[in-house]
């Protein structure tokens, strides 16, 4: 019996040390490197599949947790990390204190790639390193090159990251803003984009954006107002010099305002220019409820980027819709028509049908007109960006309708007034969703077709009597159809008659 419980206990510690071996792998950059002690290859030129369910260290070449040993001078490493989830790979350089050092203004970097296009996703020296904040890569990308270079002037504790895999948060079916800006994505209907200024974004403050915080008096010379804690980046082409964007903020308790602004990139000098105002970067910048951001001095065909970053770190909800001057997929607004509709997109496309019927006046012209419509109809306009390639938006065309009327009920003609009451059915198809159903001059709330009103205070004059009907919502489209019905003749109460000269002669 001693001897199962001592072969028992054993296993036990067997399990306990095979799980605590998985439970954290270091990964140490162009060195040999090690699992809890035991024996790894060097992360040179390798590619390393990394196991989404353990906890993955990233170190320097030196390996010391936290910085705690300098890496060397002239040293050029690279390592593939691949996400064994198909997640998205995150460094996350806040793992520890002190866990990313670079020398000053050496060029000591560290780049990383997407593994797939070879794009760069953004790079780090010490300029990237602030006191109120360690930094993150948040990356889009399931595998990431990182590339080390140290020169021969001077060296530092060098870094200590965590490597997980986790997607940012995602928003109906928009993709997610990035938490770097060069791998923005590009928005190409910004019809209702909506995003959260959440914490899986870390602090990214690129190239010149480095110790901005505090002001912004001139675009070039200050580029932020605020600090940054949680800033997220999309991509637009302008389509004019001006380009204006509706924001909506929402977040309760949570959200102290967004702080956002719209920024152009020279890759030539590696800076940014802010184009939008100061006012917005800096305190609450765009607090809960309706805001509008406008970037002025913009260059036609040019990308810029929208930046967002929640005041203080908070959580807000946003969504934005792009209002003029940005170079999306637009096939203009919703709209209730009668028979005959008018649309207008924008820029150089062509128009085909997705749902319903219609023949358009010219299908290749953004404002046209179509016909021959159903009672509910979707129109798609496809065009081409320079930045977006080949989009599409779509519009809904309902054809409010009314088709047919018919008498009912008719009350007898009143002498004190010679007035009467009629009764009539109308049937009609796609009513719109506000407004009132307009008979005969007189108003009445739209129910479901078909709809029976009473036009009351009708005059009596044995005449016959034709209606016109329409939508309020829809003052263009009227329908008048004849002779539905005949008034009963005049009851006024007749005067007494009275022979002329006494005589009926």
């Amino acid at each position: 019996m001693f001897k199962k419980l001592i072969l028992a206990f054993s296993l036990l510690l067997m399990i306990f040390f095979a799980l605590n071996a998985k439970a954290q792998t270091v990964y140490v950059m162009g060195v040999a490197t090690g699992t809890n002690g035991a024996t790894a290859n060097a992360l040179n030129g390798t590619t390393v599949t990394v196991d989404c369910g353990v906890t993955n260290n990233f170190r320097d070449p030196a390996g010391g947790a936290g910085g705690a040993t300098n890496y060397a001078i002239n040293q050029t490493f690279t390592v593939t990390f691949c996400s064994n989830s198909g997640l998205p790979l995150y460094f996350d350089f806040r793992a520890a204190a002190s866990s990313f050092n670079l020398d000053t203004g050496t060029g000591d970097t560290l780049f990383f790639f997407d593994a797939t296009t070879g794009a760069l996703i953004t790079q780090l020296t010490q300029a990237d390193d602030y006191a109120f904040s360690e930094v993150s890569v948040g990356t889009l990308s399931d595998c990431v090159r990182v590339v080390w270079r140290s020169n021969g002037s001077g060296v530092d504790g060098g870094w200590d990251a965590l490597i997980t895999c986790v997607s940012p948060p995602i928003c109906a079916s928009n993709p997610p803003p990035s938490d770097v800006f060069l791998q923005a994505p590009t928005i190409c209907n910004l019809n209702g984009y909506c995003g959260r200024t959440d914490s899986y974004y870390g602090e990214d403050a690129p190239y010149n954006f480095g110790g901005q915080g505090g002001g912004c008096p001139t675009p070039t010379d200050g580029l932020f107002g605020g600090t940054l804690q949680n800033n997220s980046w999309l991509a637009f082409e302008a389509s004019t010099t001006t380009a204006v964007f509706d924001f909506n903020i929402s977040g309760g308790g949570t959200c102290n305002g967004v702080q956002a602004g719209i920024f152009s990139f020279n890759s030539a000098t590696n800076t940014f220019t802010r184009m939008s105002p100061c006012n917005l970067t800096t305190g609450t910048g765009m607090p809960v409820g309706n805001s509008t951001l406008t970037g002025t001095g913009l260059t036609v065909g040019q990308t810029y980027y929208l930046m967002m970053d929640g005041n203080a770190g908070s959580v807000c909800d946003y969504t934005i819709r792009a209002n003029s001057g940005v170079q999306v997929a637009n096939a203009g607004a919703d709209q209730a028509v009668c028979g005959t509709a008018t649309l207008a997109a924008s820029g150089t496309g062509t128009w085909s049908i997705i749902s319903g019927t219609g023949t358009f006046a010219n299908p290749n012209n953004p404002t046209t007109t179509v016909s021959g419509l159903a009672a509910s109809n979707v129109f798609l306009w496809t065009t081409s960006t320079t930045l977006c390639g080949t989009v599409s938006d779509n519009v809904a065309i309902t054809n409010s309708g009314i088709n047919a009327v018919s008498s009912g009920l008719q009350t007898a003609c009143v002498p004190a007034s010679n007035t009467y009451s009629q009764q009539i059915t109308l049937s009609y198809t796609s009513p719109p969703v506000s407004g009132t159903l307009l008979v005969n001059g007189q108003s009445f709330s739209i129910t479901a077709s078909p709809q029976t009103i009473t036009l009351a205070n009708l005059t009596a004059n044995g005449a016959s009597v034709s209606v016109t009907a329409s939508f309020s919502a829809i003052p263009a489209c009227v329908s008048t159809f004849n002779n539905v019905f005949t008034a009963p003749v005049s009851c006024v109460a007749l005067s007494p008659c009275t022979p002329n000269n006494g005589s009926w002669d």
